[in-house]
């Protein structure tokens, strides 16, 4: 019974591993978040320069 608690806690912990630090993982999905925002407000200061030459 013991060796099955441990072994579960090493799937657990395996499993974590991945989703915060692994590819696709929290941290990943956070960092692309911000990256979107940023490249959104470009995009907003664009259409206003764009609208400003028509």
């Amino acid at each position: 019974m013991q060796l099955l608690k441990i072994f579960l806690l090493f799937i657990f912990c395996i499993l974590q591993y991945s989703l915060w630090f692994g590819k696709n993982g929290i941290l990943n999905y956070i960092n692309l978040y911000h990256d979107i925002e940023i490249i959104k407000k470009n995009n907003n200061v664009l259409k206003s320069h764009n609208y400003n030459v028509e």
